[in-house]
């Protein structure tokens, strides 16, 4: 997944409307990093039906359940990447 493409964002990171502040704080320091590497500051926004576009998912939200993605089986400072078309 092309996340910025010659310098401009090409995706979102996408948060749960209700996420907690720590994932709030997570998403602006993934922006940061994306920014200081590429220069394109990627638009942090909450999750909704009939989001397009390539997206980064930070937590639980309706979409992340339904492809069965989960964090189940991860420690407190686990994480999991996963990409699908």
């Amino acid at each position: 997944m092309l996340i910025v493409d010659q310098g401009k964002p090409n995706a979102s990171i996408v948060l749960n409307k209700d996420a907690k502040p720590q994932l709030l704080s997570l998403a602006k320091e993934l922006q940061r990093y994306i920014q200081r590497a590429s220069g394109a500051t990627l638009k942090i926004a909450s999750w909704q039906p009939g989001f397009e576009g390539n997206v980064i998912h930070l937590g639980p939200n309706p979409r992340v359940t339904e492809l069965g993605v989960t964090t189940e089986d991860l420690g407190p400072e686990g994480f999991r990447i996963w990409c699908s078309d």
